[in-house]
C-alpha cells in the first residue's frame, strides 16, 4: 500500500470505465462511480486494472 493511502486511506477516487468503439472509431462510457482509496490496488498493466 502507498505512504498516501495509510494516511488517507478514505479519500476518494472517482472513475471513469470506458471500452474501446471500433464503429465509431473512438470510446464509449460504461459507467461511472466512485471508491475510497484503501480498495484501490495500485498494481496495473497498461489500460488494465487489477
Amino acid at each position: 500500500m502507498r505512504d498516501d493511502a495509510k494516511e488517507d486511506a478514505y479519500k476518494t477516487y472517482y472513475i471513469l470505465t470506458v471500452r474501446g468503439n471500433q464503429q465509431k472509431n473512438g470510446y464509449e462510457r460504461l459507467g461511472v462511480g466512485e471508491v475510497e482509496a484503501l480498495y484501490v490496488s495500485m498494481e496495473s498493466d497498461t489500460g488494465k486494472l487489477v
